[in-house]
């Protein structure tokens, strides 16, 4: 015995229950279960998705289907991915922090207590900005320190980015030196995470800026010999120079 029903285009008909007769065809409550939700779905691939990195969304609708026999839309298997994504590796919202250990205790043993502070914006799918902690190693050379994935930059996303390696660069036994370029935020985020740190401007993005107003080959020669010297006698004798050929430089 069976028991069918006349669907509503009035003319199919849908088995719905049987004694006797084994069922081997796919109904549609089957097919696109409403409880197949992007939180279910992610629950149950996120062991694959950690194991395999890989994973994309094509391969949870493959899981769900092989294990359920439930076929999920693309869209809810892209945030299913997006959420075992985020579990795993953290949020985009909420930025990603990268620091080597090794990197770190190396800074701290041997390296001057002088950081640089920059940006750069990242032209991949997600648009994003990658703030970065710089160190100089005994050859003057660049010595990386810390870096941080974030939406935007701006005071909020500084200020976290160090408080986030506060607990480390505060290990240092000098007083901390901070080179910028004095782009968004950084001048408040600074002063609030480290306020006994010393700030320094980086001079080439000074130079840009005064070379608006007064040009010339000799005044950019006298400006960088003064920002050079290392005695203040010749620090002097530049900036005398300077005040003669352009006053108002």
């Amino acid at each position: 015995m069976c028991y069918v029903r006349r669907n509503y285009d009035g003319h199919t008909i849908e088995l719905k229950r049987t004694d006797n007769l084994t069922h081997t065809c796919r109904s549609k409550a089957v097919d696109k279960n409403k409880l197949a939700h992007a939180g279910w779905v992610a629950k149950e691939v996120e062991e694959l998705i950690r194991s395999v990195r890989s994973t994309r969304p094509y391969d949870v609708q493959e899981a769900i289907w092989t294990k359920y026999g439930v076929h999920v839309s693309y869209h809810i298997a892209w945030n299913a991915w997006t959420v075992c994504m985020e579990r795993i590796v953290g949020s985009y919202d909420e930025g990603t922090c990268i620091s080597y250990k090794g990197s770190m205790e190396g800074w701290l043993i041997g390296y001057r207590s002088l950081l640089g502070l920059d940006e750069c914006f990242l032209k991949g799918k997600y648009g994003e900005v990658c703030l970065s902690i710089i160190g100089l190693d005994g050859n003057n050379g660049s010595f990386p320190i810390a870096v941080f994935f974030c939406r935007s930059e701006c005071t909020e996303t500084w200020k976290k980015f160090l408080e986030m390696m506060e607990p480390y660069l505060n290990l240092h036994r000098h007083r901390l030196n901070f080179i910028s370029d004095r782009q968004k935020g950084l001048i408040e985020a600074v002063s609030s995470v480290f306020p006994f740190a010393n700030q320094r401007f980086c001079f080439r993005h000074m130079s840009k800026n005064m070379k608006k107003y007064h040009r010339g080959s000799q005044l950019e020669k006298l400006v960088w010999g003064a920002a050079k010297a290392w005695k203040q006698t010749e620090k002097k004798e530049f900036l005398d120079q300077l005040k003669l050929d352009d006053p108002a430089a």
